[in-house]
């Protein structure tokens, strides 16, 4: 692949050819072409991944005992944060550097079943998924939405507890470690190698009931993150996080802040965006309506 440079100076010694065998206007015209890409190239750098690698993600899944499904997201770069947010917010340059699995929707009602039914006496005990689901029905019940089903998703109290799951079902798992998504790998998730933010999305309905693939998955093949509930990030929240422009793979703060990341959640006019950010207690945000959604990573044999 030619880097942005190399592509300019071809075009170059291709015009400086034109100019001297075919007269001067294909050159000119050339010319022009030339500095719109360089007039537009921060907009370039936005490219996520090669639109084929893409395609091949969607095509890819892993199921797990839980039926739970997840879909290789390929490493690639692309433009965090928005020229339309706050100071904490502004579009800088990142890169993910290697590939990462993530679920195709958020933890839903029947996957919590099949957690449950798989429990084991000798485990630790599992978060009490009963309560979880209580809780979860009483808060749509507030807010006049359908009962928790098969599926849709799980709202669950805490960043803590949503932490915990994600240990719990590695303990569960034999083949697989879960942990929370980056806050970048969330937003790179979401923009699914759209070059372009667009307009956030109002959904001023019942936000499709929650109910997890009711609407169109993005170009990664992900359902439901720009239309449902907030889900949980694995970093703490800080509004200087992005003052360093961290460029590969960042984690946030190394230390806490004691609030850690939400996103996908609507904001106060109930609009949806890939790059806003929000921020929750670890012990639980009763405002908050959180999920979780989670990475899947193969565990290493210990030989």
């Amino acid at each position: 692949m030619y880097s942005y440079m190399s592509l300019v100076n071809k075009h170059i010694h291709f015009v400086r050819r034109v100019g001297l065998s075919g007269g001067l206007k294909p050159a000119i015209a050339l010319c022009a072409s030339i500095l719109f890409l360089m007039g537009c190239r921060g907009k370039q750098e936005e490219v996520v991944a090669p639109r084929q690698m893409i395609e091949h993600a969607k095509t890819e899944y892993i199921e797990n005992k839980f039926g739970m499904k997840f879909i290789t997201i390929p490493a690639g770069k692309f433009l965090m944060g928005s020229d339309r947010g706050d100071g904490s917010e502004l579009p800088h340059v990142v890169r993910i550097s290697k590939p990462f699995a993530l679920s195709i929707t958020p933890l839903t009602g029947r996957q919590l079943s099949q957690i449950r039914a798989t429990k084991q006496p000798s485990l630790r005990a599992l978060p009490d998924y009963d309560r979880m689901r209580k809780e979860s029905n009483q808060l749509r019940a507030a807010r006049g939405l359908p009962m928790l089903e098969g599926e849709s998703a799980v709202i669950i109290d805490s960043w803590n507890e949503a932490y915990q799951l994600g240990r719990e079902l590695s303990n569960l798992d034999d083949e697989f470690n879960y942990r929370l998504p980056t806050e970048a790998e969330w937003e790179y998730a979401c923009r699914s190698g759209d070059t372009r933010e667009g307009p956030p999305v109002r959904d001023p309905s019942n936000l499709s009931a929650w109910k997890v693939s009711a609407n169109d998955p993005n170009a990664f093949g992900l359902y439901d993150m720009k239309r449902g509930l907030g889900e949980y990030c694995q970093d703490w929240y800080s509004v200087h996080t992005y003052d360093a422009k961290p460029s590969i793979d960042p984690q946030g703060p190394a230390i806490s802040t004691h609030s850690r990341v939400v996103r996908g959640k609507p904001d106060s006019e109930g609009c949806y965006s890939c790059w806003k950010r929000f921020s929750a207690q670890p012990q639980g945000d009763e405002e908050m309506m959180t999920t979780v959604r989670f990475v899947l990573e193969k565990k290493v044999d210990p030989q």
